[in-house]
């Protein structure tokens, strides 16, 4: 459904005119649709693929597309969480091996108005705040697990509003 509604171009390739499917054309989410009305919050659990989630939430997994459409997600491989178990390769992969562990940033944890709820500050390198504890080193790897976490949590368009986004959607890229 996804690329099948994707308007065609002409396109050269080695020097004969060819249709192609133009991908580059993309279609977002009104802010009538983008509203806590029309969407729930979602977290995306350890090695669930977006095919996985439109299966339990539309009953589906046709419907993937239109998780990775609300969520405005293009690169599944990028903007996708990573399963917990291939994060280290990964890491490994970006950083170099065996840097997994060397620090990425320091950060400044403090309370806010004197409750349990801290703060994040990203702080230069200084030998005795390392020392006395007034900073924390983050490691590649963690830092890379947050962001991962970060992913996790998605938007789902609820089920009675999919019928009106997949004729918008249709629509859209007719256009």
């Amino acid at each position: 459904m996804f690329f099948k509604n994707m308007p065609t171009m002409r396109y050269n390739i080695d020097n004969k005119p060819r249709i192609v499917t133009d991908i580059f054309r993309r279609v977002a989410i009104s802010k009538y649709q983008n509203n806590t009305l029309a969407m729930n919050e979602y977290y995306v659990q350890d090695r669930e693929t977006p095919e996985d989630v439109a299966y339990n939430w539309y009953g589906t997994a046709y419907y993937h597309w239109i998780i990775l459409t609300i969520n405005n997600i293009v690169d599944v491989n990028n903007e996708w969480p990573r399963p917990q178990n291939s994060l280290f390769e990964y890491v490994e992969d970006k950083y170099g091996v065996n840097n997994a562990s060397e620090v990425h940033h320091y950060v400044l944890k403090k309370d806010v108005n004197d409750n349990d709820v801290t703060e994040e500050i990203y702080v230069d390198y200084n030998a005795s705040d390392l020392a006395t504890g007034k900073i924390e080193s983050v490691t590649n790897y963690k830092y890379e697990e947050e962001l991962n976490d970060d992913k996790r949590q998605i938007y789902l368009l609820k089920p009675e509003f999919l019928g009106e986004f997949v004729k918008s959607y249709k629509r859209l890229m007719a256009r």
